[in-house]
């Protein structure tokens, strides 16, 4: 069955494909319907975007919500990870408003959250994955997309940036929640 992963980022989609060891149809960039992402959690933005694109499909779809959450700051930038900085948001500003943001905190734990949904237009199964780090103080590292620059999972002294794609792709929370939604599917 050929799954169809309702995205546009090239980043997570190559990431996806890497974990699963597969090629995901996927829509490209600017052909995909707007879809409102309203909800208060990560399960609720990947069901809302599930529901939505599994009907104007009329295919199974994979979605997935995913950000970084910091206890410290209340849980932020959270479900709002891809737009923290404001309406002209980028990786680049989303990571310096953060940084900013953590200046006067000294606890700078954090975790990255994916939460996948695979919905067939009956069934919708659902996996998330957690990676617990912290932040550090400025970027390292030229690898990785988002927040990898500054986020160090536990028990390593890189940050995801540094340490690259490959060792990324072994621990990170989509690792996490894929390898737990295999376990849930049959067909793949």
């Amino acid at each position: 069955m050929n799954l169809f992963f309702a995205s546009t980022n090239l980043h997570k989609i190559k990431e996806v494909e890497i974990i699963l060891q597969t090629k995901l149809a996927h829509y490209k960039k600017g052909e995909e319907p707007f879809v409102e992402e309203n909800g208060k959690t990560f399960f609720e933005n990947a069901l809302i975007k599930a529901k939505y694109f599994q009907n104007h499909l009329q295919h199974p779809v994979l979605c997935e919500d995913s950000g970084i959450v910091v206890p410290s700051l209340n849980g932020q930038p959270g479900i709002y990870s891809a737009r923290y900085s404001g309406k002209e948001s980028n990786d680049e500003k989303n990571r310096k408003k953060l940084l900013l943001d953590l200046l006067p905190l000294a606890n700078r734990s954090a975790y990255y959250i994916s939460t996948f949904i695979h919905f067939d237009g009956e069934t919708i199964i659902e996996s998330t994955g957690i990676l617990w780090g912290s932040l550090c103080l400025e970027e390292r590292g030229g690898n990785g997309f988002g927040y990898d620059p500054i986020f160090i999972p536990n028990g390593y002294d890189k940050t995801l940036s540094e340490l690259g794609d490959e060792k990324k792709n072994q621990i990170s929370h989509r690792k996490k929640a894929l390898v737990s939604l295999r376990k849930k599917l049959s067909f793949f």
